[in-house]
């Protein structure tokens, strides 16, 4: 399910999309918890399942032109 999840923000990057962590946790009813954090240009993700003690860690490559 976690590889799921970072497929999905994956994807949306990479097609030029903001990815909103809000809104995705919404939609799935708060079944994932998504943390952000941004050390400049970079977003690094940290996915949990809600019930769940395994955590998925990865980061996106940032640029200047996704400046949040």
């Amino acid at each position: 399910d976690l590889y799921n999840v970072a497929y999905d923000i994956v994807s949306a990057w990479s097609e030029g999309t903001y990815f909103d962590q809000l809104t995705y946790m919404l939609e799935h009813k708060g079944k994932y918890i998504i943390n952000v954090d941004k050390p400049y240009p970079d977003i690094i993700y940290k996915i949990n399942k809600e019930g769940s003690s395994f955590e998925l860690w990865f980061a996106v490559q940032g640029s200047e032109e996704y400046i949040l």
